[in-house]
């Protein structure tokens, strides 16, 4: 049936409560901190807009009293470190300066490194970033300005370097191209019934298609023309 936006209100009070410590006249069952940030990352409607800066938050909240419960699988341990670091990185979560901090003494908590190694990553890497978004978030104008100006000649390089190895790229396939239809045209004429220089014919479509290769070759050898073209192709 269709719920109605009392009834999703009212659940999301109980979540609430059943949520928060027993020193706030709550139950202390942090566990359904991750399904109240699962529920604020997404929305529910109709009472609960999606909020990806309250979903971060409950989702660093869960790591941090798991660490004293320590009840929770590594599955969900991973997925609440994982979300929390996705929601930073998509800059869905603007976090103060003490947030960070606390994101950052979890990251250096060597108890959670020995537990959970591949959690304790995730929680770097959102630390990184949380700490670099701050940074940016509360710079002067002219930093600012420099850094933005840094960044968009650093994009342009970026951008012209590409152009160049998928021109590098392009000049090579076209060549072997061209050198493969050559051999073909020569291995043609050699499987030619009554050609007598069937022989030469061959040969010279083996030299073909060895050129080709060796163009081909040449190219992907050529790492620093081609750095970025496979990259590109990702995204």
């Amino acid at each position: 049936r269709a719920v109605s936006e009392e009834d999703c209100a009212q659940a999301k009070t109980l979540l609430e409560e059943l949520a928060a410590p027993a020193e706030a006249n709550g139950f202390g069952y942090h566990p359904a901190l991750l399904t109240l940030a699962s529920l604020y990352e997404t929305g529910f409607e109709p009472a609960i807009e999606q909020d990806g800066g309250l979903a971060a938050r409950y989702y660093l909240e869960l790591l941090e009293r798991e660490m004293q419960k320590q009840s929770l699988s590594a599955t969900l341990l991973n997925e609440a470190a994982t979300q929390l670091c996705s929601l930073v990185k998509a800059e869905k979560a603007s976090f103060s300066e003490d947030e960070v901090k606390r994101i950052e003494a979890l990251a250096d908590d060597p108890e959670l490194s020995t537990r959970a190694p591949a959690v304790v990553g995730w929680v770097r890497f959102a630390s990184a970033e949380a700490r670099r978004l701050w940074r940016e978030a509360t710079e002067e104008p002219e930093v600012r300005e420099r850094r933005l100006a840094r960044e968009a000649a650093k994009e342009a390089a970026r951008e012209k370097q590409l152009r160049d190895e998928q021109e590098a790229a392009a000049s090579a396939l076209a060549s072997a191209e061209e050198l493969r239809m050559q051999g073909n045209d020569a291995c043609r004429q050699g499987q030619l019934p009554g050609n007598a220089a069937a022989k030469q014919h061959l040969a010279r479509a083996v030299e073909f298609y060895n050129e080709a290769t060796e163009v081909l070759s040449a190219c992907l050898e050529s790492g620093s023309r081609l750095r970025m073209v496979p990259d590109k192709a990702a995204e």
